[in-house]
């Protein structure tokens, strides 16, 4: 059933006065349309909480006196919503907030970086504009999830600060990250120390475990959802995706998640692979640390399907393939992680970071007062460096993706200090890279020197060289006297 001009006039009117936004409106007018009694847009409004009695009838005595040129569609009042949007840029007052730029847009909202206006640093503020991909429904959901993460205290995942509702427009304020996801890095600097990524990954796996004791699974663990920010420190991104159980159950059909990075029962979910547990982040954490250390994800296919089929039928790629010098214990954690069954995985992020601990733990002990081996050593302090290196640079502006993730912002909203902040970020791993290469050749000179050393002490080497020293210069004189 068409929606009534009456109620398409008010949806408008309540649009262009800001009371409520676009996804709530269609919600409402599904709900009238399966009501089996005749009921206006203002009462569902209203027994939904997006207006109360003042509301309601401010925008009646709005619809009695306004003249409407033709009637509303839902075309034209989708039109007047993103009209309304595009007036929140920078310089603009939303609330409290005073917009400094737009970081990006998506299907669950856009998001801003801000100053709070009370002298405390910037952050970034997440407009929950629903539209064709966000029903009310996701909405909501993603502000009950945030409510759980904002109690959340945790180094690595990205702290939330505020929810709340400001013209129509539900928001959330989340700590501002400066800093590039662990695929920008790969990808401007190549595949990382394996050392290095193993302590990143321990740091996520600690914020897995932090949200899992809440009863929250992620879902979409990935490269793109870690940040490293410009200390060093790995922060754990985007919960668009993630279950929560204490609102809802996480079993339904389908697929969830980004396909090169996420374990069968979630892509297949409901089906020969289990539930989606602790152990499907898991699989994410092994998926990504094949990405940082072979500078590719461990499926790949030309479609989505492609890549799904492959995840619940075939091995990942073989490592060594696509990094030579991958460490046995490295390519062990992975693909223990990356196994279809569940029960063949790290069930949990803290059974990954005993193992992690352990191998940086060994390594450290093997290379102990073994100075002829410093670039093997080093590896497991090019982190440090890498911070120090990131520290010292402000990095390239970030943006959030319609689940929440923060990435490099888009080329229009770019100003010349973001240029140059990807220009001084650019290759932030590379120091680490370079000063392992400047120790390996330091090295192989020490060694050098060390034989020529050696041979200079040894009584028959000495005695050999002066045997043909004299037996040349015997051979010179003769030639004289031929």
């Amino acid at each position: 059933m068409a929606p009534a001009r009456t109620d398409l006039e008010y949806g408008l009117l309540g649009i262009q006065h800001q009371y409520f936004n676009l996804s709530e409106l269609k919600y409402g007018l599904e709900l009238i349309a399966k009501a089996t009694e005749t009921i206006s847009l203002a009462e569902i409004m209203q027994r939904a909480g997006y207006l109360n009695t003042s509301d309601v009838e401010h925008l009646r005595m709005l619809q009695g006196t306004s003249e409407f040129s033709e009637q509303p569609s839902l075309k034209s009042i989708e039109r007047e919503f993103f009209k309304n949007l595009d007036k929140i840029k920078e310089g603009a007052s939303f609330g409290r907030y005073v917009i400094l730029e737009l970081i990006g847009r998506g299907g669950m909202g856009a998001v801003f970086k801000v100053d709070p206006g009370d002298g405390s640093p910037p952050m970034a503020l997440k407009l929950l504009i629903g539209g064709a991909t966000a029903t009310v429904r996701d909405i909501e959901r993603f502000k009950k999830e945030a409510a759980v993460q904002m109690q959340i205290r945790h180094t690595n995942i990205v702290q939330i600060h505020e929810i709340g509702r400001e013209k129509g427009l539900d928001y959330i304020t989340m700590e501002y990250i400066d800093g590039k996801s662990l695929r920008e890095i790969v990808k401007e600097s190549g595949p990382l120390d394996q050392l290095e990524a193993l302590e990143i990954i321990r740091e996520t796996a600690d914020a897995l475990g932090s949200i899992h004791s809440q009863g929250i699974i992620h879902r979409d663990v990935k490269p793109d959802n870690i940040v490293l920010d410009v200390s060093g420190r790995a922060v754990l991104m985007d919960f668009g995706l993630a279950a929560f159980d204490k609102f809802e159950g996480i079993q339904y059909k389908g697929a969830i998640g980004t396909p090169l990075y996420q374990p069968p029962e979630q892509a297949e979910i409901g089906g020969r692979f289990g539930p989606i547990t602790a152990a499907s982040d898991v699989y994410g954490l092994g998926a990504t640390l094949f990405y940082c250390v072979c500078g590719r994800p461990p499926f790949w296919g030309k479609t989505k399907d492609e890549v799904r089929n492959k995840v619940k039928t075939e091995p990942p790629a073989p490592p060594r393939e696509h990094r030579k010098d991958l460490l046995d214990e490295v390519e062990a954690i992975m693909l223990t992680c990356l196994q279809k069954e569940q029960d063949k995985r790290y069930t949990t992020p803290h059974e990954l970071i005993k193992v992690i601990d352990q191998t940086l733990a060994a390594y450290a002990e093997q290379e102990k007062g073994k100075p002829q081996r410093k670039s093997l050593k080093g590896r497991g302090k090019g982190r440090s460096k890498s911070r120090e290196r990131l520290g010292k640079s402000k990095t390239a502006k970030t943006k959030m993706s319609k689940s929440g993730k923060i990435v490099k912002g888009s080329k229009a909203s770019k100003s010349k200090s973001d240029k140059q902040a990807a220009q001084s970020s650019h290759g932030v791993l590379k120091p680490v890279r370079k000063a392992s290469k400047n120790r390996r050749a330091a090295s192989n000179a020490n060694e050098t020197a060390s034989i020529q050393t050696g041979l200079a002490r040894d009584p028959l080497f000495v005695g050999g060289l002066v045997v043909l020293v004299l037996t040349i210069i015997l051979a010179v004189v003769l030639l004289q006297f031929m």
